[in-house]
C-alpha cells in the first residue's frame, strides 16, 4: 500500500473509532510463568498449606506442561497482603501557660567577722588548665621537613610453576 500524504477526513475517524470500540476482548494465547504462578496462586497456597512442599508442587505444574523450578515458584507466588502496620502517633503535646519570672530582691550580705588571730591564709594556687590559655604565647617550630621518598613500586616476584597453563608441574 503506497504512502500518502491525504488529509484524513472527520468521517473515517469516527467509524475507526466506532469499530475499534466495538471490538470484542482478545482472549489471551500464552502466560508467562509469572503470570501462571499469579493466575494459580489461591490453589498453591491451598496445597502449600495442606503440607506440600514448593518442589513438590513445582513437579506437579511440570507434569501439567509448566516447566518451573522450585525457587522460581516460591519466587513467582505473590504474598498475600499482610495488614498494614499500625504507625505510632506523635504523642499530643500540652503547650503550657508562660510563667513571667518575678524578681526578689537579693539579700543583703551577711557581715563577714574578722577571725581571731589566725595562721597567716596561705594563698591557693590557681587551677592548671589545658590547652592554649589566653594572653600567653605558644612557641612555634620553624623547622622545615625534608620531602619523604616513597617506597618504589615492587617488582612482581618470579614464577615457581610451570607455564603450561595446567596448573603445577607434578614432581618427579
Amino acid at each position: 500500500m503506497p504512502r500518502s500524504s491525504s488529509a484524513v477526513s472527520p468521517t473515517s475517524i469516527s467509524s475507526i473509532a466506532d469499530s475499534l470500540t466495538t471490538l470484542p476482548e482478545k482472549t489471551k494465547e500464552g502466560y508467562t510463568l509469572r503470570e501462571a504462578v499469579a493466575a494459580l496462586a489461591d490453589p498453591i497456597r491451598t496445597a502449600l498449606e495442606r503440607g506440600y512442599s514448593h518442589a513438590d508442587i513445582a513437579v506437579i505444574l511440570h507434569a501439567h506442561g509448566i516447566p518451573i523450578s522450585p525457587a522460581s515458584l516460591k519466587a513467582y507466588l505473590p504474598q498475600k497482603e499482610q495488614p498494614k502496620r499500625r504507625t505510632r502517633r506523635p504523642r499530643k503535646t500540652e503547650t503550657l501557660p508562660v510563667i513571667e519570672a518575678v524578681s526578689t530582691p537579693e539579700p543583703a550580705p551577711a557581715p563577714v567577722e574578722a577571725p581571731a588571730e589566725t595562721a597567716p591564709a596561705e594563698e591557693a594556687a590557681p587551677k592548671k588548665r589545658r590547652g592554649r590559655q589566653p594572653g600567653t604565647k605558644t612557641a612555634t617550630k620553624t623547622t622545615t621537613k625534608a620531602p619523604t621518598k616513597t617506597a618504589a613500586k615492587s617488582k612482581a616476584a618470579p614464577r615457581t610453576t610451570a607455564s603450561n597453563g595446567r596448573g603445577r608441574k607434578k614432581q618427579s
